[in-house]
């Protein structure tokens, strides 16, 4: 098969996966069916040519990526839980549109502060001031604090699952990269370890 640049993420109980052209979402339904949402999305990067500009290519797809994400978990958490809305009554849109909004903005801080402000606070409050020490030091605090949140929430059940569903789609585009066949069979060979995946899936403006 002809090689394909993808990326993606997981969701509830799926995956989406982003090629140069189009989105796709697979999500496991309560009744054991999988449910697939697939629709056109091209950068506008790609589509404006001011747009694919350094810097500007960053933080615009930097907000596709967000909008993306934002619209495949609703869809994942939507098509999980039918048959929960069906007998609890579905969930008040207004609401839970401002309470995404606010867990993103939470998220967004919560991660800057434990991943930006602490390591360079500390690194500094340790004496470390010429810029390759700092960087050095800084980048080891980064790393821990990145390995540790990872372990940490690897211990809750369904973020576990998240997880499990992660390393499926980083089998997928290894499987995609060494020109295999999409099945089951063939995508369960390959190792869910995978830079290059990791890579591509925050890399989409280099496309």
């Amino acid at each position: 098969m002809p090689f394909l640049p993808v990326g993606g993420q997981a969701v509830i109980e799926g995956v989406m996966m982003r090629s140069p052209s189009k989105i796709a979402v697979a999500v496991r339904r309560g009744d054991g069916g999988v449910s697939l949402m697939e629709k056109p999305f091209v950068s506008l990067t790609r589509r404006v040519r001011v747009l694919g500009l350094p810097v500007v290519r960053g933080a615009i797809s930097l907000f596709e990526t967000l909008y993306l994400g934002i619209v495949a978990l609703n869809y994942s958490a939507d098509e999980a839980s039918k048959g929960e809305n069906e007998t609890h009554g579905a969930k008040p849109t207004l609401l839970f549109a401002g309470l995404q909004i606010l867990t993103v903005i939470v998220s967004l801080g919560i991660g800057v502060l434990l991943f930006v402000v602490l390591p360079a606070r500390l690194t500094a409050w340790l004496g470390f001031q010429d810029r390759i020490r700092f960087g050095l030091v800084d980048g080891l605090f980064r790393l821990v604090a990145f390995v540790g949140y990872l372990l940490l929430i690897s211990q809750w059940k369904e973020m576990a699952r998240v997880l499990g569903y992660h390393g499926a789609e980083h089998k997928a585009i290894h499987a995609i990269e060494n020109r295999a066949p999409l099945t089951p069979e063939s995508v369960q060979t390959f190792s869910r370890f995978h830079p290059g995946a990791e890579r591509r899936s925050c890399s989409w403006w280099w496309w």
